[in-house]
């Protein structure tokens, strides 16, 4: 290779521009490539983040979520005049269910409902007084379920199974199977 005041001449000089060409060439694209990984990566993280803050649901952030249950249901009249409501089923969000009722749990509002679900939270609701119709309102809860609304209506799946005075004290028992649907915000 021949130098002349610090430049190569002839076909070296030809040679080695295009390898050092080649070389940034080579290394552009590496790092093109890096920037653009990088890039696809943090955008990729920040999607997962921006989609994972708007999904869970709290007291300041509320989401209104469909679901549907499905359970037995027990009604006891007792001689005396009072009664008691049971059901136990399974549903979306609540997981295996138990809900109970009585005549004490009855006001100028309708019927006060206390559904407690798989892990322990309890659902509050009522249903409201109107002939022909069964439709059940969210008023609040305990756990993820404190400041839970929504609604849902109920459809039979079964006949009314009335039994009279199956024990000393009952005057009968009906029980029957029911599905509901609705939506349900918390």
């Amino acid at each position: 290779m021949a130098f002349t005041r610090g430049v190569l001449l002839g076909a070296d000089r030809f040679r080695h521009s295009r390898r050092v060409v080649g070389k940034k060439q080579t290394n552009n694209r590496k790092v093109n490539s890096m920037r653009n990984s990088i890039l696809v990566r943090g955008l990729g993280v920040l999607a997962v983040c921006a989609l994972a803050l708007a999904t869970p649901g709290s007291a300041k952030n509320p989401v209104s979520r469909p679901y549907m249950v499905h359970g037995n249901l027990t009604f006891t009249q007792y001689v005396d005049g009072t009664w008691e409501f049971q059901a136990c089923g399974e549903g979306t969000h609540l997981g295996q269910f138990t809900t109970v009722m009585s005549w004490k749990d009855v006001d100028q509002q309708g019927m006060h409902l206390t559904c407690t679900t798989a892990n322990g939270d309890k659902i509050f609701s009522v249903i409201p007084f109107n002939p022909g119709a069964w439709h059940l309102e969210i008023t609040g809860g305990t756990g993820r379920f404190e400041y839970a609304t929504g609604g849902q209506n109920a459809t039979y799946e079964s006949q009314h199974v009335r039994t009279y005075n199956p024990a000393p004290g009952i005057d009968y028992i009906e029980t029957w199977a029911q599905k509901a649907e609705g939506l349900i915000t918390y």
